[in-house]
């Protein structure tokens, strides 16, 4: 077969998968996000709605390891359709609960639990599958097809809650629940008919224990210099990002009104889907670690003009930039690790660095609040020397709280890109 054909073949493969891979991730996250609305207006219960954050990140946090070692051992499409499959049939159970009107939260939390699990499996046979669409086509082309991963996460993150926040209203939860079925089950045929051969791997016992191959994962992380401290890079920015996202709303919900903050947040989601965009067409610089420490100081930078005072306009410009630059950061740092790891231990290595960026969230939302109230409220009703000159560089309000902390998560951020610039140990990293 002539090269233009087989790059032909692939290219064709990696847009269906890339349609199945949307409708998947754009139905778990309707589905979830219209139970959160239909649990925020049963129940009139904010406790109750956050349980679901909970309850979506939880199981990636402790299963992603523990499923990326099954990956690794697996064919990476059965694994692929195992994870569509286990979707339906929880939908599919989900919908029979509703039919017999157990509906319940304790129903809805075992969903988004089981929900969260197979997407877990499902982004970890996809992360290796990529790779191998592109085997041979050069580091370029797997940072494109990166961005366009990103693109699809941030497409459904710019459409679901517009199209949630309609249908709920007009739309009984089952239908919507039927609505997200067809969805998963397309998904699933497109990915049934796709022919994906799968990478002869030589050299893995098959019968070695889930925890030995989880281990011996964090042993080759732990040996590859580069390798740990860019997941270690990734970590502390997620950690960073996940401040910033906590406090964007009550910072704009503190000068203006939800309108704005709809705003503000469309604004931001289309930057992300422009800057997976321009990844995927671009491909990233030919050092791809530039692409990941040079973004990540402009992230930096807009995250303190967003923070210099109670202006709708710089907020916006900061969240339409800092989410431009974010698929910029995610592609290039994805890439490197997909092709700098022996394939057998990418769906490990991949797991192990999402486990522990996706844990960093949460902390993040606890921590980002008792800063707040605890820390620096008390700080500047003090009027002491430090916090009344501190309160005239960046001028009082209701939310000077918040933009002191962004002005700081600015300079962090920052710091953390010149320390990148300047460690060996990422420099080398091509």
């Amino acid at each position: 077969m002539r090269s233009t054909d087989v790059n032909s073949n692939h290219q064709n493969n990696f847009s269906y998968v890339w349609i199945a891979n949307l409708l998947s991730i754009f139905t778990t996250l309707f589905i979830n996000f219209s139970l959160g609305l239909w649990i925020l207006e049963e129940y009139h219960s904010t406790i109750s709605y956050t349980l679901v954050y909970m309850f979506t990140y939880l199981p990636s946090i402790l299963l992603s390891p523990i499923l990326g070692a099954k990956v690794d051992k697996m064919n990476e499409k059965k694994a692929h359709l195992i994870a569509i499959g286990g979707l339906i049939l929880n939908t599919f159970l989900l919908l029979i609960t509703f039919r017999f009107s157990l509906n319940s939260l304790v129903y809805i939390y075992i969903f988004i639990s089981i929900n969260s699990s197979f997407n877990t499996l499902q982004w970890s046979a996809f992360q290796k599958i990529v790779p191998l669409l592109l085997e041979g086509r050069g580091t370029k082309e797997i940072t494109k097809a990166n961005g366009s991963v990103q693109s699809v996460q941030s497409l459904s993150f710019l459409l679901v809650p517009i199209l949630s926040a309609l249908l709920v209203d007009f739309f009984s939860l089952n239908s919507l629940v039927i609505f997200s079925l067809i969805l998963y089950s397309i998904s699933y045929i497109i990915f049934s008919k796709l022919e994906i051969k799968s990478k002869n791997i030589i050299n893995i016992n098959k019968k070695t224990s889930t925890w030995n191959d989880i281990g011996e994962a964090f042993k080759y992380i732990k040996k590859n210099k580069s390798i740990n401290i860019l997941i270690q890079f990734f970590t502390f920015n997620f950690f960073l990002m996940g401040i910033l996202n906590a406090l964007l709303s009550p910072f704009i919900l503190s000068f203006t009104d939800k309108r704005d903050l709809a705003t503000v947040l469309s604004i931001s989601g289309l930057g992300m889907v422009l800057g997976s965009l321009f990844v995927s067409k671009w491909g990233g610089p030919k050092k791809r670690i530039i692409g990941v420490l040079i973004p990540t100081i402009f992230v930096g930078i807009f995250t303190i003009i967003g923070g210099i005072k109670e202006s709708l306009l710089l907020i916006s410009i900061s969240g339409f930039f800092n989410f431009t630059l974010i698929p910029v950061i995610r592609g290039c740092g994805t890439s490197i690790i997909q092709t700098s790891t022996p394939y057998k231990l990418v769906g490990r290595v991949l797991s192990i660095s999402r486990m522990l960026s996706i844990s960093a969230l949460p902390i993040a939302y606890l921590i980002s609040g008792i800063i707040v109230d605890y820390l620096f409220k008390p700080f500047f009703n003090q009027n002491t020397g430090l916090s009344l000159a501190l309160s005239h560089a960046i001028g009082n309000g209701e939310s000077i709280e918040i933009r002191a902390l962004f002005i700081i998560l600015g300079f962090s951020t920052i710091i953390l890109g010149i320390c990148g610039m300047i460690s060996p140990n990422l420099r080398r990293i091509n």
